[in-house]
């Protein structure tokens, strides 16, 4: 089994524990956290849920030691300013772009193979400066070592509206039997919900609900973050925690799984969300849309996670 650690403690990175710890997706995970006592108390707390749930997996909390994360083989870096009411993604760049060359740059010294799952927002541009960090570090393999977290859980939110509204047609759909996923980049107006191509049971789903149906469950795809961020008072913890774990879980038990997720495009110098295949390598394959449609939304998209790159500090 695999060493994960978990870089912030705060309520995304503690479910995410919580959850590869009851699944058994690693041997060992460690929780760390700037505020003292935070990781410590809540890896505590989640190991006294092992009786109960019946996993095996040591879970240690520590105060900003990285030496306790030492040969990690995977990394998950959540720590970051969150996103309160009226604030964008973007407008987190300042903030969150000095604390990951912080957390990259030791981390780095004590797990030097490790592949990095990012899901401190703007989760595009904070992947590509964790890319940056890394190569200026040595790290050839960055380019296949770094990819965000954000398209998985946007594909899961557009899974969700798409099952609420077919339910409205009395289709008790069961959400395993829908395929649906999001591209592009991991902003309300940035990402792209693939609404034409998603289906439910092998059917096209636009073909089950209305044109406004249709245009209803994009746009709340669209601004869920935003819609959960305004009802909650910060940014939600369980879904982002359960989509942290199923892709680590890719990685850790070796299984090649397909799944949207922001990966490096070459071509363009830029982190945007792709499908893309997940291993024990990391990002082993990626697939570009060729839909023309859907081609002209995506440049769009990269054009707009390019401009907030933009805001980046020199490396």
């Amino acid at each position: 089994m695999k060493k994960v650690s978990i870089i912030g403690a705060g309520n995304v990175g503690a479910t995410a524990a919580m959850n590869i710890a009851r699944m058994n997706l690693a041997s060992t995970l460690v929780l760390l956290d700037i505020k003292d006592g935070v990781a410590e108390g809540k890896a505590m707390d989640i190991s006294q849920c092992a009786r109960s749930l019946k996993f095996n997996t040591k879970v240690f909390g520590v105060t900003n030691d990285y030496t306790a994360t030492a040969d990690s083989d995977v990394i998950v870096i959540t720590s970051g300013v969150p996103r309160k009411p009226g604030m964008t993604r973007e407008d987190l760049v300042g903030i969150n772009s000095s604390i990951m060359t912080n957390v990259v740059t030791e981390c780095n010294k004590y797990s030097p193979n490790a592949i990095y799952v990012v899901v401190s927002n703007p989760m595009d541009t904070m992947s590509y400066m964790v890319y940056k960090i890394l190569k200026k570090l040595g790290r050839t393999d960055a380019d296949k070592k770094v990819f965000g977290m954000g398209g998985m859980l946007d594909s899961s939110r557009f899974a969700y509206f798409i099952q609420t509204s077919l339910r409205k047609h009395d289709i008790d759909a069961n959400i395993d039997d829908i395929d649906a996923w999001v591209i592009g980049g991991h902003g309300d107006s940035t990402m792209i919900p693939l609404i034409d191509f998603a289906k439910y049971k092998g059917k096209d789903v636009v073909s089950l609900l209305t044109p406004d149906e249709a245009a209803e469950v994009v746009s709340n795809t669209m601004k869920g973050g935003a819609t959960l961020t305004g009802l909650l008072g910060t940014s939600a913890w369980e879904a982002p925690g359960a989509c942290i774990a199923y892709t680590v879980g890719a990685i850790t038990t070796g299984e090649q799984k397909v799944m949207p997720c922001s990966v490096y495009f070459k071509e363009i110098d830029c982190y945007i969300g792709m499908l893309a295949v997940i291993g024990s390598n990391g990002v082993e394959n990626i697939f570009v849309p060729v839909d023309k449609d859907v081609l002209d939304k995506f440049q769009a998209s990269i054009t707009a996670v390019k401009h907030v790159n933009e805001a980046l500090p020199e490396i």
